[in-house]
């Protein structure tokens, strides 16, 4: 926290950093995690973790385990490493990108990121498959994407996703309601802290009945749907066609009918297009990756007047920028909740809530 307050004065941002909502676990919280293979001077395949240089390149981390991360991911990565070594597996080390577990503590998917699709490959993938889900009852899936070898573990070249075993959708649960989304869509980080997240964004947020709730980057409606009882109506827009899918049908298993969600990416012409010209009570969530929002998309929320708006940014070096951008439109900082989302690293997810009128133009710098 101390870093954080520390960040906040030095860039003079508005509003004070309320305390670190603790996550509910503070070790071994990672629901999601990856692997890339690297090569070793030996020119053995080698399950990494990957470490920035500032060259901007890349080196890798053999690790035996992360504490980070449960003791399943662990287990899952040691049996894939010594598959590769094996002779059965050396073939599918040449064209093997990533390693990549999504899902809960309970239940996990397995994505094989592969530079080639070709057939041939088949017998190989499926022997690895049986292999992880004879050993492991926790692996409810197992899938692969053809992709391009990248530094970013599903690049935007990723194309071709099969299931080879399992489930077609993962899961994650808030209480006894069920969000299924594809283990290709983006999901949150720590699955332990998501419940917290969604009730603190209704508080943040002050839904009420009449209210029109817009939410941005929506994934697979977590958000969306989670605030769905509290609003007159939902609107979600996501660039990720899958997410919408699942969206869409998450509404529908949850018997919520006043939720739409749209296949678009969030940009000024696309939100022209979708804000409905005649709601007059209207209020924000956005949830952008983390790359930020584009350009204008905080200006045209701002022009539209919109009442509250709730920034989550996972990246807190484009916090000064953000946040300056809705104070020129006349919008004013009200709370700072910071959520750990990645404990015993560096990173902080930030909860910003954001009010129209009132004391504002603070300079960010």
């Amino acid at each position: 926290m101390k870093a954080l307050d520390e960040f906040w004065r030095q860039h003079r941002l508005p509003g004070s950093v309320e305390p670190l909502i603790a996550s509910p676990r503070p070790r071994a919280y990672r629901s999601n995690s990856k692997r890339r293979v690297m090569r070793n001077r030996q020119q053995r395949a080698v399950l990494a973790l990957t470490d920035a240089l500032e060259s901007g390149g890349i080196r890798p981390l053999p690790v035996r385990r992360c504490p980070i991360e449960p003791d399943a991911h662990n287990r899952i990565y040691g049996m894939v490493q010594g598959f590769l070594d094996s002779g059965d597996g050396r073939p599918l080390a040449r064209i093997l990108n990533y390693v990549i577990l999504k899902g809960t503590y309970h239940e996990i998917g397995v994505v094989l990121s592969l530079s080639d699709s070709s057939s041939r490959f088949h017998a190989v993938i499926n022997r690895l498959s049986r292999l992880l889900t004879d050993q492991f009852p926790e692996i409810t899936g197992v899938y692969r994407i053809t992709d391009k070898p990248s530094r970013y573990y599903v690049s935007d070249k990723a194309a071709l996703f099969r299931r080879i075993h399992g489930a077609r959708f993962l899961c994650e649960r808030l209480g006894d309601r069920e969000f299924r989304y594809s283990p290709i869509s983006f999901s949150q980080t720590n699955s332990s802290i998501v419940p917290i997240m969604v009730e603190r964004a209704a508080d943040l947020l002050r839904p009420q009945s009449a209210d029109t709730l817009y939410d941005l980057y929506c994934g697979y409606g977590l958000f969306g749907l989670g605030l769905a009882g509290r609003v007159s109506r939902v609107v979600g827009l996501d660039l990720a066609r899958d997410a919408i899918r699942f969206a869409s049908d998450n509404a529908r298993l949850q018997g919520i009918t006043n939720a739409r969600f749209v296949n678009t990416a969030v940009r000024p012409e696309q939100l022209e297009r979708f804000f409905d010209r005649r709601s007059h009570r209207e209020i924000v969530i956005l949830d952008p990756p983390r790359g930020g929002t584009e350009k204008g998309v905080i200006e045209w929320l701002g022009q539209r007047g919109v009442a509250r708006a709730l920034h989550l940014l996972c990246n807190i070096e484009l916090v000064p920028q953000e946040l300056s951008r809705w104070i020129r439109q006349g919008y004013r900082v009200s709370r700072v909740v910071p959520i750990d989302m990645f404990p015993a690293t560096e990173h902080v997810e930030i909860m910003v809530q954001l009010e129209r009128g009132g004391p504002g133009g603070e300079s960010v710098r």
